[in-house]
C-alpha cells in the first residue's frame, strides 16, 4: 500500500483517512525488503466489491457543478458525503482558493472514497487530458523502491522511440454512456479476477515462499469445486478447482496468525454437499496436496 508515492502521490497512510482502512503487519513483503501494509477494505477474498454505488453518484454531480465553475455547489455535494456517507463523519473541508485549488480537492476526494476501486488510474489521465496538469506533477516521479526511477505513466511510447513502425495511435471520443458501460465492464472483470485468485497459478509446480504455503488440488472429481482454507473459525476462499485437473494456488502463512493447523474445504459447482479434509499441520513454506476422488469421501490430504 502506497503512501506519498514519488513525492507527490497521496499519502494514503500518513493521512490516517477511515476511507482507506489499513494494517501494518510489521513484517516484509514478498521480496523480503518492502514493509507489508495489508489493505483492510476487503477483509477476505470472499468480500463484495462495489461496482457502482450512490457515493459515486454524488461525486459525478459534483464534478459537473466544478465543470460549471460551480465551487460552492460542488463543495456542498462534497461535504454532505463526508457528513452522512461514512461513520463517524469525516472532518469539514476547507474552502478552495479558487478552480484548480477545487480540482485538486474533487479528485482527491474520488481517490479516497473510491481507494482500490480500478479509478484512480483513469483519473489521473483525466487530470493530463481534460484539465491540461502536466504528467509529471500527476504521476509520480523521483525515486522508486530500492533506489529504481519512476518513469512517465501517462502516455504510451511513439513507434519512433521503440525503433519499430508501428500503427498511430489517435485519440478516441467516447459518449458518457458508452464509457460507463466499459467502466462496468473493466471492473466487472477486475471483481472477477479477484475473487477467483488467491495469488493461483493453475499448473503442476508450485514453490510457496518462505512467507507463504501452497496448495494444490489434485481432482479425480466430475465437477469444478470451490476451495476454501480454514484461519482459525472462519473460512477463506481461495479459488476454484477444475474438475479432473490440477489447481494450484499461494495462501501467504500471515493469515494464519498463531494457529498453526488448518482444513480444507470443498464446495463441488451445482452439486454435492461441502466436503471438509482432516486438519493438517501447517508451517510457513509448507505444501499442502489434496487428492479429491470421483466419491470425496475417499479424499486424503498430506502436507509436504
Amino acid at each position: 500500500m502506497s503512501d506519498a508515492e514519488g513525492g507527490n502521490g497521496l499519502p494514503y497512510r500518513t493521512n490516517n483517512d477511515a476511507r482507506v482502512p489499513f494494517f501494518d503487519t510489521g513484517e516484509l513483503g514478498l521480496d523480503q525488503t518492502t514493509p507489508q501494509f495489508d489493505i483492510l477494505k476487503y477483509p477476505d477474498q470472499s468480500a463484495s466489491i462495489v461496482v457502482a454505488d450512490g457515493i459515486e453518484a454524488r461525486l459525478i454531480e459534483a464534478e459537473d457543478r466544478l465543470q460549471a465553475s460551480d465551487i460552492p455547489g460542488m463543495m456542498t455535494m462534497l461535504q454532505d458525503l463526508r457528513d452522512n456517507a461514512i461513520t463517524p463523519a469525516l472532518p469539514t473541508l476547507g474552502t478552495p482558493a479558487g478552480q484548480t485549488d477545487a480540482i485538486d480537492t474533487l479528485f482527491t476526494e474520488r481517490a479516497y472514497w473510491m481507494y482500490a476501486t480500478a479509478h484512480r488510474l483513469g483519473d489521473m489521465r483525466r487530470l493530463v487530458t481534460q484539465y491540461a496538469r502536466n504528467v509529471n506533477t500527476v504521476f509520480p516521479v523521483g525515486v522508486y523502491l530500492r533506489g529504481r526511477g519512476l518513469r512517465n505513466g501517462g502516455q504510451f511510447p511513439d513507434a519512433a522511440s521503440r525503433g519499430g513502425s508501428e500503427p498511430e495511435l489517435r485519440p478516441v471520443q467516447v459518449r458518457p454512456n458508452e464509457a460507463l458501460t466499459l467502466r462496468v465492464l473493466a471492473l466487472w472483470a477486475i471483481a472477477v479476477c479477484w475473487s477467483a485468485c488467491g495469488k493461483s497459478d493453475i499448473s503442476d509446480e508450485i514453490s510457496p515462499s518462505s512467507g507463504e504455503i501452497g496448495v494444490r488440488i489434485e481432482s479425480h472429481y466430475w465437477s469444478d469445486a470451490t476451495i476454501s482454507i480454514s484461519r482459525g473459525g472462519t473460512w477463506n476462499r481461495i479459488g476454484l478447482a477444475g474438475a479432473n485437473k490440477t489447481s494450484s494456488f499461494v495462501v501467504p502463512f500471515r493469515q494464519f496468525g498463531t494457529n498453526q493447523s488448518a482444513r480444507l474445504k470443498a464446495d463441488p459447482v451445482g452439486g454435492d454437499a461441502q466436503f471438509v479434509s482432516d486438519a493438517v499441520s501447517i508451517r510457513p513454506g509448507a505444501l499442502i496436496v489434496w487428492t479429491l476422488e470421483s466419491s470425496l469421501d475417499r479424499s486424503n490430504i498430506a502436507v509436504y
